[in-house]
């Protein structure tokens, strides 16, 4: 990998991967640990503390190298199926999922199955959707995801049933490293920036909702493609030459709760 030392992208990309490779060594003399013989409870409880930081501490420089990869590296951009994309990062969050009892339920639409995105990065987005919504889901909670089309956009929304955000904290939960205080859940600060950053070279933009103790949604809102758009629009002038459409009850898709 070359990499140019008056770039900071290039010097953060630099930093987390030794700094991978680094907390990998940890994790494997901890491995070698758990197999040098039998450990009591306190032992035990120790060395989950050691795997449960450092995967955290990988999550969190993978998060580094995407941010600092996503905004200079050119988008490949591809028809995807939303719902492979959805499996493949639940699979990833199986062990909250199933630790938390957790309902998820999904609702893809008829017309909004697919995206047209750069399924390398876009797969960060959804994959860090679906493990907040986990991470900060109650017990025996539920995880809702649904998508739809409608003003020429494909709508995605991953809805939780947990502990919520602050209103104080809303206007502020995309910027980098920040935080939201009394969080249960410890976190970087950076995952909630890298899906903004990959959403927007995308042409598309996130917002968020949520209550305290009732739960929260995130809305992802990406443009459909040129072809997509073209296609839609020839659509829409057949219906309006159609004599029979004439008095025809046309959905609002400017509202976002308007599923297709």
């Amino acid at each position: 990998m070359k990499l140019d030392a008056e770039n900071p992208n290039d010097l953060i990309a630099l930093f987390a991967h030794d700094m991978r490779g680094t907390l990998g060594s940890i994790k494997s003399f901890a491995d070698l640990l758990e197999h040098t013989g039998d450990l009591n409870e306190a032992q035990q409880r120790w060395l989950e503390r050691i795997y449960a930081n450092v995967d955290r501490g990988v999550a969190t420089l993978n998060d580094m190298i995407v941010l600092s990869q996503v905004g200079s590296q050119q988008l490949d951009l591809q028809p995807v199926e939303i719902r492979s994309l959805l499996q493949e990062a639940l699979q990833h969050v199986e062990h909250l999922i199933l630790e938390r009892n957790l309902i998820v339920q999904i609702d893809i639409g008829i017309d909004a199955h697919q995206l047209v995105c750069d399924p390398r990065w876009f797969r960060h987005v959804v994959y860090n959707l679906l493990s907040n919504a986990a991470k900060y889901n109650e017990q025996d909670g539920h995880i809702y995801i649904e998508t739809w089309k409608g003003n020429r956009k494909i709508f995605l929304r991953v809805t939780d049933t947990g502990c919520g955000i602050p209103t104080e904290a809303l206007s502020r939960i995309f910027d980098k490293f920040y935080r939201v205080r009394g969080s249960k859940t410890e976190g970087s600060g950076i995952g909630l920036a890298v899906v903004r950053e990959i959403v927007e070279r995308h042409g598309g933009s996130i917002s968020v909702e949520s209550q305290l103790d009732e739960g929260t949604s995130f809305t992802v809102q990406i443009p459909l493609s040129t072809g997509e758009r073209q296609h839609e629009s020839g659509e829409e002038l057949d219906a309006l030459d159609d004599d029979s459409q004439e008095g025809a009850d046309f959905t609002d898709y400017d509202d976002p709760n308007a599923v297709s």
